[in-house]
C-alpha cells in the first residue's frame, strides 16, 4: 500500500533534517478509507520511521502533516 519513504536531498524545497514524505500508492481522502490491514501497516511503518529518525537524530519533535 505504501510507497518507499524517501529522504529529501540537501537543497530541496523543504530542507528539514530527517524529513520523510510518506505517500500511499492509491489516492485516499481520509484515513477512514483504509482497510484495517492498511491502517496497521501505516502505523507500523510510521513507527519504524520514527525509531530510525530518533536513532539517527536524537530526540526531536515529530510533526505529522496530513494534506
Amino acid at each position: 500500500m505504501w510507497k518507499r519513504p524517501i529522504s529529501m536531498p540537501p537543497g530541496c524545497a523543504y530542507p528539514i533534517e530527517g524529513l520523510v514524505i510518506l505517500t500511499s500508492k492509491r489516492h485516499i481522502k481520509s484515513f477512514d478509507e483504509l482497510t484495517a490491514e492498511e491502517r496497521k501497516d501505516y502505523i507500523n511503518l510510521l513507527s519504524k520511521i520514527g525509531k530510525a529518525q530518533r536513532e539517527a537524530l536524537g530526540e526531536r519533535v515529530c510533526v505529522l502533516y496530513l494534506q
